[in-house]
């Protein structure tokens, strides 16, 4: 897959799967949310 504009892979999972990139987006904040992870993790 060539183009003038190369996607990034975030760009390709959200085309090629939008219910699976939402349900990690999903999974990603609630781990960045969660209050025993150290500040610098976040």
């Amino acid at each position: 897959m060539e183009t003038k504009k190369q996607k990034n892979l975030m760009e390709v999972f959200q085309e090629e799967s939008p219910e699976v990139a939402q349900a990690f987006g999903g999974l990603i904040q609630s781990v960045s949310s969660m209050k025993s992870l150290e500040p610098k993790v976040k």
